[in-house]
């Protein structure tokens, strides 16, 4: 006997207005990806397992939070995909930015596994799905969460759900910026709400049950929740346009192929950028395994529409996880609107951040970047200039393990300048210093500070 499932329509406005302050997901990326082609403009980050930031129509322009699947029997638990599961990523294909993401529950109950890519011919990100019971429990339902942060902001953005053409979607908007989450498998039930109060997450967590159906949420710190029928592979679509309309049918073009076609067309651009590149990795011991992941995290940060213009991370939106590294620039830098002249960055000094926590270029293209290790741990800072009686080491943390001068400190300047990297030589007693170097903490919105900065990258 087949199966039907008919969503029972939402109605009505959630409540708990403008919803909690927003916050964005870790910085701690595993993998960044887009197809190579312009047709498509978008990008998506992933971090502990799950969809987090996407981005669209620039690379510059966050949409998303995070997508993430949250799972309960109704009973007894209630568990939330990368917080409550233990992740592995790995390459669909070595030469392509695709991944294949499986996800078991620390548990044991049952096992999620993704592939996640785009669609070459669409602004959509695609993410393929299979839910695997390892332990019995016929009454496990599986939800779809999707939280919104709609051109780099968490407040202002308005969510609903919607049947267009019979088909259900999470739809969410600010401006000109519309998104669109749909799924091959039929909606069960779907809901808007505000987060921290009327969103699914509070609901589920609630009672182990959604019991709140919203139709609108908004404006606010929104998200939306959908129940995915578990029968089998099914695929959702995340797509963008510049309206609804456009948006919804970006996502119907998508789920108009079959995922391994979509598949297909997406390996295939890559393979032949990544085969057209002079083969540094033939000289590897790795089969050319981080050379080829280099080179897709390079081309991954190029803008389709300003070709040749890079973004300096895609993994370091806000603060995030990235903190660690942040808070080694001065307080009074990091967290201040950009002075001066106007700001090219805008948004309140959030591109300033983002430009501080730059993934290095000269690390990439030297292919000290590890595949699909996380990106924000590689700089903190574009390029600080450190000077010890005229040696200028690229990392003073780093040169000092090197050299295996022991251990040390970073601590602020009496003089407010930026920071000094104070290093305690072996043998010596505890508190006594060994070494100083100094840190300056480089401002790229100031025409002396980028004339410095050029200095100290060596151009």
């Amino acid at each position: 006997m087949a199966i039907v499932f008919k969503q029972e329509m939402p109605s009505g406005d959630a409540f708990g207005a403008p919803g909690a302050p927003p916050n964005w997901a870790s910085a701690r990326k595993h993998g960044v990806g887009t197809a190579i082609g312009v047709a498509s403009k978008v990008w998506f980050t992933v971090a502990d397992g799950i969809l987090t930031e996407i981005y669209y129509p620039a690379v510059d322009a966050a949409n998303t939070k995070d997508l993430r699947f949250l799972v309960t029997d109704g009973r007894t638990f209630f568990d939330e995909e990368g917080r409550d599961t233990l992740s592995k990523v790995e390459y669909i294909d070595a030469k392509a930015p695709a991944y294949h993401i499986t996800n078991t529950a620390r548990s044991g109950a049952y096992r999620i596994i993704k592939k996640i890519i785009t669609d070459p011919a669409a602004n959509t990100v695609v993410m393929n799905t299979r839910f695997e019971f390892l332990k019995t429990n016929p009454g496990i339902k599986l939800y779809l969460l999707f939280a919104l942060h709609i051109k780099n902001r968490g407040y202002g953005n308005s969510a609903r759900c919607a049947r267009i053409e019979n088909r259900d979607y999470l739809i969410a908007w600010r401006d000109d910026v519309v998104s669109a989450v749909t799924s091959d498998a039929p909606f069960v039930r779907s809901s808007a709400g505000y987060c921290g109060s009327s969103d699914g997450w509070q609901d589920l967590m609630d009672n182990y049950a959604m019991d709140w159906q919203f139709e609108r949420a908004g404006p606010g710190n929104v998200a939306l929740m959908a129940e995915v029928p578990i029968a089998g592979e099914f695929t959702v679509a995340v797509s963008f346009g510049r309206n609804e309309a456009e948006a919804a049918a970006e996502a119907a073009r998508t789920l108009g192929r079959s995922y391994k076609a979509i598949e297909r067309e997406y390996i295939k651009g890559w393979r032949g950028y990544i085969d057209g590149l002079f083969p540094l990795g033939r000289h590897s011991g790795d089969n050319g395994r981080r050379f080829f992941a280099s080179a897709m995290v390079l081309k991954t940060h190029e803008d389709k529409t300003h070709r040749g213009a890079l973004i300096a991370s895609l993994c370091a939106v806000g603060r995030g996880q990235g903190r660690r590294r942040i808070q080694r620039v001065p307080r009074r830098m990091a967290a201040r609107p950009c002075q001066g002249r106007r700001c090219v960055h805008g948004d309140g000094g959030y591109g300033h951040r983002r430009r501080l926590a730059a993934v290095s270029a000269q690390d990439a293209t030297s292919g000290r970047l590890m595949a699909a290790e996380p990106l924000a741990r590689r700089t903190a800072l574009p390029r600080a200039r450190a000077t010890r009686r005229g040696r200028a080491p690229h990392n003073p943390r780093v040169a000092a393990q090197k050299d295996g001068v022991g251990r040390g400190r970073v601590l602020p300047d009496d003089q407010g300048r930026g920071l000094v990297y104070r290093q305690e030589r072996p043998g010596h007693r505890a508190g006594q210093v060994g070494g100083e170097y100094r840190v300056f903490a480089l401002d790229p919105c100031r025409r002396d500070s980028r004339a410095r900065m050029r200095r100290g990258m060596g151009a």
